[in-house]
Parts: structure tokens; sequence; C-alpha cells
């Protein structure tokens, strides 16, 4: 974000907190929920997602559903997802002062 004026800043950051209250709104309806989980349930994305927060449910006895943590597969995930940004930082920033 550093790379943009003042004003691409703002419509960015305008723009993503709109998407962001647009997609929170839209979640609360009832609508809306199934079809973003019937979307993700047909992408067979949710051991992807359960690896990456650390998240398992447990079924015990069919009756209850617990949330085991494991903060392990979060850190490393944002260690990982952290290291891949930042080098994409650098080489866009290094791009950017060789046009300059």
């Amino acid at each position: 974000m550093s790379l943009f004026n003042h004003i691409v800043k703002i419509i960015i950051y305008l723009i993503l907190f709109s998407l962001m209250i647009s997609f929170f709104i839209g979640i609360t309806h009832e609508g809306f929920y199934e079809y973003f989980v019937n979307l993700m349930d047909n992408m067979h994305v949710e051991a992807i997602f359960k690896f990456l927060s650390g998240f398992n449910t447990i079924d015990i006895d069919r009756r209850h559903l617990l949330s085991n943590a494991n903060p392990i597969n979060a850190i490393s995930t944002l260690v990982v997802s952290s290291l891949i940004l930042g080098c994409i930082n650098y080489q866009v920033t290094k791009f950017q002062q060789v046009n300059r």
C-alpha cells in the first residue's frame, strides 16, 4: 500500500471495508449462508480450512461437536504466508524503485 498515493489508498480501503461489510451482512441471511456452505462443500475445501485454522471437530457419541484447537498449524501458516507476502512486497518495491 505504500506504493500508492493518498487518494488511491483511501479508495482501496473504502472498497475493502464495503466488501467486508456487505459480506458479513450477506452471510447473516439464511439463503446466502446456505449458498456459501454448499459452495464450500462442493469445492471440498473443508479439510484445508481445518488444517490451516487448526480446528478439528470431533463427534462423540453423535451428540456433541467439540472443537479441538491446534495452534501449530495456524502459526506455521501465518509464518509461511508472511514470508511469501514479504518476498512479493520486496520484489514489487524493487521493481517500482527501478521504474522511478
